[in-house]
């Protein structure tokens, strides 16, 4: 990765220059692995070149956007969007000629609403929010968020692009057949809807949106929006990881993953009858992590009673419900055969687990705001 900061490098000893590797320690933290053959987690990147695969350098998501559901289902959203990308990808290249050493301060690639003049998509602020129920009448939605990822471009590779916007091209470019620009810049636009973390607020309430565990061919569901119960605004999130995680949904692998986060809102109004439940001021949240090698706490599931909670990146955030009696939460969905598997924490009571094929632990939520009820997911025992 170009744009590493020095101090995420080995400076000296038999490992100089390896960026830093970490594994998770028994407490499902992050240390740091010193020594050669030492176990470490990664998330790589493979090209084909020549044939054959290959690690390549680590993908740079510079934009992400959301949508509701029936955005981009005419031509003209489409050629708006894709409009978008091109010329913000060429706005981005110009911007890294006044730059000496890019990696260090690389540019931002412009926003739609900064675009001149300003592009506003549907959903992307309070007076264009979409509606449940839809104009159709339905009481749910599947919102979209999609990613665009530019790769790192050496300087021989912006003196061609540069020629080519100049009105160059093939040869005298040393670019043979390529006569634009957005022909050889790196760029990609990638569908991210399944592979988004998303969460809302009010948590749950007047909208919930789906946020399951990653699953095989897409089966599980993340983004769809439910009405839930009582009325007016909702805003809702999509995050994930702007490198490799976010593509492989992977937990992190180093101390730098909340910094590399990337978000958008998506602004919804909800109308509904049902009056929702009211919340205390008491703020529960942790992280999930596991020190199973092999096994992701992204892929952990949570569920709840006397408590409004979401699932998060790297944990969970609950509010206790207003008289709420024995408020718990309950993770699952890291039941492996021949494992015996348990949820642990330092913070939380636990109020019971079950081993077998079901695979659970429940916790009492506490009455008072904590920020650091962790919980590890273990072999064996806690």
């Amino acid at each position: 990765n170009p744009f590493r900061l020095s101090t995420d490098y080995v400076s000296s000893g038999s490992l100089a220059g390896d960026h830093l590797h970490y594994f998770r320690n028994t407490a499902g933290g992050l240390t740091l692995a010193t020594a050669h053959g030492a176990d470490y987690m990664e998330a790589c990147r493979m090209v084909r070149k020549d044939g054959f695969w290959k690690v390549g350098q680590d993908l740079r998501q510079e934009g992400l956007n959301v949508f509701p559901e029936n955005y981009l289902d005419s031509t003209t959203e489409v050629t708006e969007y894709s409009g978008y990308i091109t010329a913000a990808i060429d706005a981005y290249e110009v911007a890294i000629d006044g730059i000496d050493q890019y990696e260090s301060a690389p540019p931002a690639l412009t926003a739609p609403a900064d675009m001149d003049p300003p592009v506003i998509f549907p959903a992307s602020t309070s007076a264009t929010a979409t509606y449940l129920p839809t104009p159709l009448g339905n009481t749910s939605q599947q919102l979209r968020s999609r990613g665009i990822y530019v790769d790192y471009m050496t300087d021989k590779l912006r003196t061609i692009v540069d020629c080519l916007q100049a009105g160059g091209s093939g040869e005298f470019c040393e670019a043979p057949h390529i006569t634009t620009p957005l022909e050889i810049i790196p760029f990609y636009d990638a569908q991210l809807t399944w592979l988004s973390r998303w969460n809302e607020s009010p948590v749950n309430n007047p909208a919930d949106v789906t946020n399951q565990a990653i699953a095989d061919n897409n089966t599980h569901s993340r983004g769809n929006a439910l009405r839930t119960t009582g009325t007016g605004p909702s805003t809702v999130d999509a995050t994930g990881h702007s490198g490799n995680l976010g593509l492989t949904a992977t937990d992190p692998i180093d101390p730098n993953y909340t910094a590399a986060l990337k978000s958008k809102n998506l602004y919804m109004e909800v109308q509904n009858t049902n009056a929702p439940p009211g919340l205390n001021e008491y703020l529960i949240s942790g992280l999930i992590t596991s020190n199973i090698t092999g096994f992701k706490a992204s892929d952990v599931e949570i569920s709840f009673t006397g408590a409004q909670c979401n699932r998060t990146n790297t944990g969970y955030v609950c509010l206790l419900e207003t008289g709420a009696s024995n408020p718990r939460l309950t993770v699952s969905n890291y039941y492996k055969q021949g494992q015996i598997r348990i949820g642990c924490s330092s913070v939380l009571v636990t109020n019971g687990n079950e081993t077998g094929s079901a695979g659970w632990t429940r916790f009492n939520l506490p009455s008072s705001t904590t920020s650091d009820a962790d919980i590890v997911i273990k072999n064996n025992s806690c």
